[in-house]
């Protein structure tokens, strides 16, 4: 369903059925942390259950999708689509059963591990549109996206306050960028940003969470790719999201000199594989 602007809610917050942030260490991960972070968000609105799922079980099988076998796996990050792909075909298992262990980046899950991942896939899965509105009725029918953005060391000055710039002309310019997966969970009107859960952590941003305007998710040129997740079984209660009170702005407020708060955002460690962008023009 595509909602006009006008039917829209003003604001749509999911951040109440997803656990804690994770943090992705120094490893290329981003894709598997934002599937997991779906996965156990489309889980609580079927099960009302907070529960983690392993990032590191999704992201090992989707570069063995990507590498297409599972030999010579290295972290150096895996694709959107084969992250979907797996996780339609083999799922993801509890995070407790495979945690997030950064020496085991490389380390094939344990067979009990892959038992239990296939009680734990996705149905279906649809590319959207890098357009805002478009993205917006995505989240008013309570699906968050898995976005593919390109960051700059600007996004490093979220601090505390969660807010993420927009980058400058000379970053855009410039080779030093980074793809890297986020899920969008929501948006405010009023602050004209999406709501957006990251994996460095509950120690960053605002509880791990940050606020990006819609002029950066909104460029295809800043954010490459949007996906949202579909499961068999979720209960039709999206409407229970939506807030038509939208009294904060949540780019107002930062600190510019809230230095010690800045993530010391490092590109080489964090770098991963370019997202392909194939947009659905039946979508």
């Amino acid at each position: 369903m595509v909602y006009a602007a006008s039917q829209l809610p003003k604001k749509v917050d999911l951040r109440r059925f997803m656990p804690s942030v994770e943090d992705q260490s120094e490893a290329a991960s981003s894709t598997g942390n934002a599937m997991a972070a779906i996965y156990e968000y489309l889980n609580c609105r079927v099960t009302g259950r907070l529960v983690h799922f392993s990032p590191l079980f999704i992201y090992y099988n989707s570069r063995v999708k990507d590498n297409q076998g599972d030999k010579n796996i290295v972290d150096d990050g895996a694709t959107i689509t084969s992250t979907i792909e797996t996780m339609a075909r083999n799922g993801v298992c509890p995070e407790e059963a495979w945690p997030y262990d950064f020496t085991k980046v490389n380390t094939h899950p344990r067979i009990d591990c892959v038992a239990v991942g296939t009680a734990h896939k996705i149905s279906e899965a649809f590319e959207l549109h890098i357009n805002v509105n478009e993205m917006k009725c995505c989240l008013a029918q309570g699906l968050p996206i898995l976005v593919s953005l390109n960051l700059y060391e600007s996004f490093g000055k979220a601090g505390s306050h969660g807010i993420v710039p927009m980058p400058t002309s000379d970053e855009i310019g410039s080779s030093k960028n980074a793809p890297h997966a986020v899920v969008l969970v929501g948006y405010s009107d009023r602050s004209k940003a999406f709501i957006v859960r990251n994996s460095w952590g509950s120690d960053w941003g605002d509880d791990g969470y940050c606020y990006i305007p819609y002029d950066y998710i909104g460029n295809d040129k800043l954010c490459t790719a949007a996906w949202t997740i579909k499961k068999a079984g979720i209960a039709n209660t999206y409407q229970d999201a939506w807030e038509n009170k939208d009294d904060v702005n949540y780019l107002d407020g930062g600190d510019e000199d809230d230095e010690d708060d800045e993530d010391e955002f490092e590109f080489d460690y964090r770098q991963e594989k370019e997202q392909p962008v194939n947009p659905d023009p039946d979508w």
